[in-house]
């Protein structure tokens, strides 16, 4: 079966977007703390691999949050790449009510529990999170956990 979209969670979708400002904004992010810009080069590589990205709303709020743990003019960049990257991405939703009402939710949290409801048999989830990696995989969904992919070639 052929892999079409990646999900990324929240922090990982802040590193590639510092990233993409480049090697000494990224390093300016407070949020971006144990990354390093080697890192966010080795995560578009990956996001490369595919043809589609998908994203929600909610990491998008918490990326755009989490991005503006910086100066003023650089949250202001960052927002501004955000949006650029945004304009090609798959944006899915779900309701507030459908998230909450599974049971995932009071384990994972709204936007990881929406991430989780997303994963799909063709989609790969791409996160740092255990307890999300450790969820979608005991269910036989293809999740990959960045920081193994760091272990691997020595980040």
């Amino acid at each position: 079966m052929t892999r079409d979209g990646l999900l990324l969670d929240s922090n990982l979708l802040l590193i590639l977007i510092a990233g993409a400002l480049g090697r000494w904004y990224f390093t300016q992010f407070k949020k971006a703390a144990g990354f390093v810009y080697e890192d966010a080069q080795q995560l578009s590589r990956i996001v490369q691999q595919f043809p589609r990205l998908v994203t929600t709303p909610s990491v998008l709020a918490e990326t755009s949050n989490l991005g503006g743990y910086t100066s003023p003019v650089l949250a202001i960049a960052f927002r501004r790449a955000l949006r650029r990257w945004l304009s090609k991405q798959d944006e899915r939703q779900l309701s507030g009510v459908s998230v909450t009402s599974h049971d995932v939710y009071e384990t994972l949290g709204f936007t990881d529990a929406s991430l989780a409801l997303l994963a799909d048999t063709r989609t790969t989830v791409l996160t740092v999170d255990y307890r999300l990696y450790e969820y979608l995989t005991s269910r036989g969904l293809t999740c990959l956990n960045f920081n193994h992919l760091r272990e691997i070639v020595g980040s």
